[in-house]
């Protein structure tokens, strides 16, 4: 209610309330800085997993992807299925004591093969700002388009709802 009424506002405060960050709107947005430095960082065998878990998970999804159709009934009419992906949906992935890299990948890696072209991550950065650099790293990778420090409640209430950083999605999911 709070996020839906006062926007980054809410969101600021409830992050430093639950998050220990205090941060200002501007920082709320993960810099391209800290990706690159975030990928700097990846060691070896980060890059080896989060490469092989993309390609996997990619494979599969693209599997399992719904298929429009189309076919005329007895009458002559045309009926069928049209998929379409949203435009932009929403992830939430756990960060903070237990970053959920994961998660990332999975959320992230579905919405891009279904065609969705912004993808939206909110996870919860520590007291400092920071967002574990692994979980920036497959983020990134995986295809996320924005990225924000922003965790909990208030993160979801921001991309349902959105606010003057933080622009509305389409469906969240997490």
């Amino acid at each position: 209610r709070e996020v839906r009424a006062r926007g980054d506002s809410a969101v600021l405060e409830l992050t430093e309330r639950f998050d220990g960050a205090r941060l200002t709107a501007e920082q709320l947005a993960v810099t391209k800085a800290e990706l690159l430095a975030a990928a700097l960082h990846a060691d070896e065998s980060l890059r080896t997993a989060v490469a092989t878990a993309r390609r996997n998970i990619e494979t599969f999804s693209r599997k399992s992807l719904r298929k429009a159709w189309s076919t005329k009934n007895a009458q002559g009419g045309c009926v069928g299925e049209k998929f379409d992906p949203f435009q932009r949906v929403g992830l939430y992935v756990p960060g903070g004591t237990a970053p959920l890299v994961s998660t990332a990948l999975m959320t992230v890696c579905l919405a891009k093969v279904a065609g969705c072209p912004e993808i939206v991550v909110c996870t919860p950065c520590g007291a400092n700002g920071a967002i574990n650099p692994a979980l920036l790293y497959a983020a990134r990778i995986a295809g996320a388009t924005e990225i924000y420090r922003v965790g909990g409640a208030q993160a979801i209430a921001a991309m349902a709802y959105g606010t003057d950083t933080i622009h509305p999605v389409q469906k969240v999911f997490g």
